[in-house]
């Protein structure tokens, strides 16, 4: 029964972990859904949210994949001695991105947000939007290469 809920949840963690830098997203949900599957009899199911435990593993299984990789500098780094340096990071990076959206034109911002953060598909951002499918594709092809123009990328 928890192997159906787990693979029912795969394209959502399949959206996520394409938004983590430099991991093969598709061997990362693996190892979550198998990881998952091992430890199931954790997982009570009573009042616990499948989908934020899956996540909570998705987000472990990329951490240690970023440490494998040499991402991670083990101990505080010299410039950065705490949490709190890197949530200053962190946040740094994500005024800019906020900036960068703020400049789009409000379909692509709308888009953006439906998509990218909120998680709806194309059809079901295109019913909030009132456009097509298609439509809304475009509006996001659009505001992403406006966003790698202004990123430099």
């Amino acid at each position: 029964m928890i192997a159906q809920r787990i693979a029912a949840e795969l394209p959502y963690l399949s959206r996520i972990a394409r938004r983590w830098p430099q991991q093969d997203w598709g061997d990362l949900v693996q190892a979550t859904a198998c990881k998952a599957l091992g430890a199931q009899h954790q997982f009570s199911g009573d009042g616990n949210d499948l989908r934020a435990w899956l996540s909570k593993i998705l987000y472990h299984e990329a951490v240690s994949g970023f440490r494998r990789a040499g991402w991670f500098v083990e101990g505080p780094a010299p410039d950065v001695a705490d949490h709190r340096g890197w949530t200053a990071i962190f946040r740094l990076e994500l005024a800019e991105v906020e900036r960068a959206i703020k400049k789009l034109p409000a379909k692509q911002q709308i888009a953006i947000n439906l998509v990218c953060v909120r998680g709806l598909s194309y059809a079901e951002a295109g019913r909030v939007m009132r456009l097509s499918e298609n439509a809304v594709r475009g509006h996001l092809h659009r505001a992403r290469q406006a966003l790698r123009r202004e990123g430099g990328q």
